[in-house]
């Protein structure tokens, strides 16, 4: 026990020095850490601000960083020198950068914790992010002249710069605007558009305009015009795969997956007009179609057969999710991301598991102009398929319900030693370079979670269902199945977060111009 308590003292420290000097490089620099995804949402770091930015800067001065982890961690992390100061976006960084070396101590979720142990702390701190606090603070910084009045050009060219379609604006109001109407409208832009996630780019907008000043915004044209349909594009072959894997009669058993590619499949046949589909469960007697790393590995070459520039595929896996030590080391964590099959249960590791980089080869081996989508309902799928852009989620304020179930399952005995090599390198070494799916391929992943986390398969409104799934398929239905990937992406989001699931989805694609494209070309 002793020696164990001792280990434990020593991890920590180690912790506090690299959140130390993660810290402090930031204090130079725009932030030498940031080269992953946020692990906290933007409204749960403000409410963090909220708590600490007692001076309302928009930073936190070191002392009030080491106050924060020191909570966090139970445990002295020592003084942060220097005068350095962090605006949200590092304070994020710091987070990611500790949780991403350090999964184990779970800090992102212990955050969390430390917010909503001392929300009593911010003043109105029950409001929301869309509360009268942040709307004073919002329009105090768009009103440049004092005034008191907000010109209609100047709140178009505000919601240009966060990346809001203006006509929202626009037909709300075309006058200029005071303090009460314009709380108002942005609140019922808000609850109308929630595809387009305006209380995060709000408080991302005032948080860093409080730490570096207000951006210049660009000019933008007057917003009367009805935007442009979509591009719609070809209109090919469609073919599906959908894989659930209940594990049945197992000690890793799940309850939701196989439902999740029934639903799955309903709306792809009655929404989107997907015909020619293959279902593989654990549950039936035909032997093909049960998902064994032989069955899945086969089932994929069928999709994929044949595939010309305008066919649109499918492919969905909700099952559980693991990761397995990868010899090429070029892993930021030295492990591959992979999927289960349900064979994967009694046979050796990674043979019978289906790791990112085999998925990445069937991706690049498309022709190019066929678009595949693939939906990743499993634990560690952050980077399931490794694409050039994303959008991804912060974790929602809120725990992680007794009631769910982790879609992830730990690695064979067989494997751990290298496992633990993995976890125990130098925290410092920088990975290999990675491939990425090549540019010229249509590529669009959403996974139910990032790298280090687990998903949740639980039960919502008396169905055991994955947590990603059941959100994704309630957003197409609000959307009328006729949205793009960012719009059913950001509304997934909301849903996800109101339920109280701790796991970030990740939206993923080949090029920037894919995440404004038809979902499917549009559905009905």
């Amino acid at each position: 026990i002793l020696a164990q308590a001792i280990f434990l003292e020593s991890r920590v420290t180690t912790l506090a020095v690299h959140s130390r000097k993660c810290a402090l490089r930031m204090g130079s620099s725009q932030s030498s850490c940031a080269t992953h995804k946020p692990v906290i949402s933007p409204c749960d770091l403000q409410m963090l601000f909220r708590i600490l930015d007692k001076d309302n800067t928009g930073k936190l001065q070191g002392k009030e960083v080491e106050t924060m982890f020191n909570a966090v961690l139970g445990f002295d992390t020592g003084s942060y020198e220097g005068d350095s100061a962090f605006d949200m976006e590092q304070v994020s960084d710091i987070i990611g950068d500790l949780h991403r070396r350090h999964p184990s101590w779970n800090v992102p979720s212990n955050v969390i914790k430390f917010i909503n142990d001392n929300k009593d702390r911010a003043d109105g701190a029950d409001g929301g992010p869309m509360d009268d606090i942040n709307m004073e603070k919002l329009f105090k910084i768009l009103d440049n002249d004092g005034s008191g009045m907000l010109d209609n050009m100047e709140a178009y060219r505000f919601f240009a710069h966060i990346g809001v379609p203006a006509r929202y604006l626009y037909l709300k109001s075309t006058e200029p605007m005071d303090a009460e109407a314009f709380t108002r409208i942005i609140r019922e832009i808000n609850v109308e558009h929630p595809e387009v996630d305006l209380e995060e780019k709000v408080v991302t907008f005032i948080q860093d305009s409080l730490a570096n000043g207000k951006a210049d915004f660009e000019e933008v044209e007057n917003p009367e015009e009805e935007p442009p349909a979509p591009e719609q594009t070809g209109s090919g072959r469609k073919r599906a795969l959908l894989i659930g894997i209940n594990y049945v009669g197992s000690d890793h058993s799940l309850g939701g997956c196989i439902n999740d590619v029934t639903s799955q499949g309903n709306v792809l046949r009655d929404h989107f007009d997907f015909e020619d589909m293959r279902t593989l469960t654990d549950d039936q007697d035909d032997e093909s179609l049960v998902p064994t790393k032989t069955n899945i590995i086969e089932s994929i070459s069928w999709l994929v057969e044949g595939a010309e520039a305008g066919d649109q595929l499918f492919f969905q896996y909700s099952g559980h999710g693991s990761q397995t030590p990868n010899k090429s080391s070029d892993e930021a964590d030295g492990m591959d991301e992979c999927l289960c099959p349900a064979d994967c249960l009694t046979n050796p590791w990674p043979e019978f598991v289906i790791t990112d980089k085999e998925l990445d080869a069937v991706l690049n081996d498309l022709p190019v102009g066929v678009r595949i989508t693939m939906i990743f309902d499993c634990c560690h799928s952050g980077t399931m398929t490794d694409l050039a852009v994303s959008r991804d989620l912060g974790p929602p304020a809120g725990s992680f319900d007794e009631g769910h179930k982790s879609r992830f399952l730990e690695a064979p005995e067989s494997v751990q030693p290298r496992v633990v090599a993995c976890q125990t390198r130098d925290l410092d070494a920088p990975p290999r370079s990675r491939e990425v799916v090549g540019e010229n391929k249509d590529v669009w992943t959403i996974s139910g979670c990032q790298d280090s986390q687990t998903s949740s398969d639980a039960t919502i409104g008396g169905e055991r269902r994955g947590a990603l799934t059941w959100a994704f398929l309630s957003s197409l239905e609000d959307l009328n199945y006729s949205c793009t990937y960012d719009e059913v992406f950001a509304l997934t989001k909301k849903k996800i977060r109101g339920k109280g699931f701790a796991q970030i989805p990740a939206l993923s694609t080949t090029k920037e111009k894919n995440l404004t494209a038809q979902y499917l070309d549009g559905g009905h």
